[in-house]
């Protein structure tokens, strides 16, 4: 272990080798998210592409199941150094003077309860304060976009009551309910962390952008798995539902119907085994936002009152909380990870295919459990 200190540079002089060829690969042309995930995939060593001929890079794409692998390697072959020039011109400009960071999957920073999910991302963009990833208690707030007003309240009340007994607010930035929490967690000066369906240099929806400065200045992050100016998608947002699930060790679904992202949300949170509670106000309405909420009624898990509640009663829930597998019910598809086509937004299309399954199977879980209702 004497030569520990020289063994732990030159590991480090090989991540920031991989974080350079990844991100010098996303300014390639034709080359984006899906593509760069497979080649990570099939070889993790991918430092040693600026090495490579141009026919290794071929054989490499060809391996990763790239289109139009010769084209694409010729101009990643004759274009690497100004590739390698722009990374490190955007790693001083972007990265320090946002507080980005970018974490690869073999770093300690890097969150342990992604690395154990199904489709694991194997890299995060991070801004903000990246500690906060592997800190404990940390719950999903999640709802609809379009949220009633006793849905906001209820958001509002959850979210105090989180941050009040210590816990990390994790949610989506969208517009309805993960607005509402992340707006409550900056007031009660909490901490937060925001999980993007698109790159970390895209403000969408811009409604909610001042939440996430917000957000960031409180020490809590935002994060994206996706390239820095990946365009987000209905896809990408169904993808994204895995890491909110993933990171929580709660989930607290609010309003929302069974073909909502909430639902995905729920689901990605079964097939992990999380901890799943729904919350509500008085008598629970037969209503579309409240679908989900019958529907964690129908599979017994537990219910909490936000009015009925106390801070005893709260905390006694969530430790007995039950991991409920429902994988007998029925089964779950996730969507694969597909390649990308000739640009970096075909990526949309290239998924299209994908969320189609799942709003069909989605369809087949409402009538079946019509039915069982």
């Amino acid at each position: 272990w004497q030569n520990g200190g020289k063994n732990r540079m030159m590991n480090n002089n090989t991540i920031e080798l991989r974080k350079t060829a990844i991100l010098a690969l996303a300014n390639t042309r034709g080359i984006g998210y899906y593509t760069i995930r497979k080649l990570y995939a099939t070889q993790r060593e991918l430092e040693n592409i600026f090495d490579y001929t141009a026919s290794e890079l071929e054989n490499l794409f060809r391996k990763a199941e790239a289109k139009y692998a010769e084209r694409l390697a010729i101009d990643f072959y004759h274009n690497k150094t100004k590739s390698i020039e722009k990374v490190h011109a955007e790693g001083t400009e972007i990265f320090k003077k946002r507080n980005l960071h970018f974490l690869l999957d073999s770093e300690p920073q890097f969150p342990n309860s992604l690395k154990i999910i199904p489709n694991n991302p194997f890299w995060l963009f991070v801004e903000g304060n990246p500690d906060l990833l592997n800190s404990p208690n940390q719950c999903a707030v999640i709802g609809t976009r379009h949220p009633t007003n006793k849905g906001t309240m209820i958001t509002e009340k959850l979210t105090q009551q989180l941050v009040k007994n210590g816990y990390i607010i994790v949610s989506g930035l969208a517009e309805g309910i993960d607005e509402t929490a992340h707006r409550i967690t900056n007031q009660s000066n909490g901490k937060g962390i925001a999980v993007l369906g698109n790159g970390i240099n895209i403000a969408f929806p811009a409604k909610t952008l001042h939440i996430r400065k917000k957000l960031v200045a409180n020490g809590g992050a935002v994060i994206s798995e996706y390239l820095l100016n990946d365009f987000y998608s209905k896809e990408r947002f169904v993808l994204r539902d895995r890491l909110q699930s993933g990171l929580s060790d709660v989930i607290f679904p609010i309003q929302g119907s069974m073909k909502s992202g909430t639902f995905h949300t729920v689901r990605y949170a079964e097939l992990q085994n999380k901890r799943i509670i729904g919350v509500h106000s008085g008598p629970i309405e037969d209503t579309e936002q409240n679908e989900l909420i019958m529907y964690l009624k129908r599979m017994h898990y537990p219910l909490y009152d936000i009015e009925r509640g106390s801070d005893i009663l709260f905390n006694e829930l969530m430790k007995v909380a039950p991991s409920i597998n429902v994988q007998h019910e029925f089964s779950f598809q996730q969507p694969e990870l597909t390649n990308d086509s000739k640009d970096n937004s075909d990526a949309m299309l290239a998924e299209r295919g994908d969320a189609n399954a799942i709003q069909k199977l989605y369809k087949f879980i409402i009538r079946k459990l019509k039915h069982e209702h």
